[in-house]
């Protein structure tokens, strides 16, 4: 998930298009989001979907599970 620089420069571009898909496939805000890794990718996705409004997000972790909601 990127060209160097640990991925950062897919970063936003990759989260915009997850965050695109979800609104149109008219997901609900309060269906359940499962996020698998806890990266800069998972933990920015988890962020900016709570931004816009999702209240039902997991984040897994290699060792454990997080829900943030």
């Amino acid at each position: 998930y990127g060209h160097g620089g640990f991925g950062i420069t897919t970063l936003f571009g990759s989260i915009q298009t997850a965050t695109e898909l979800l609104k149109e496939t008219r997901t609900s805000c309060e269906s359940k989001i499962c996020i698998i890794g806890s990266g800069c990718m998972g933990l920015t996705l988890a962020v900016e979907l709570a931004a816009v409004g999702f209240t039902n997000i997991t984040i897994y972790t290699k060792d454990r599970d997080h829900n943030i909601s």
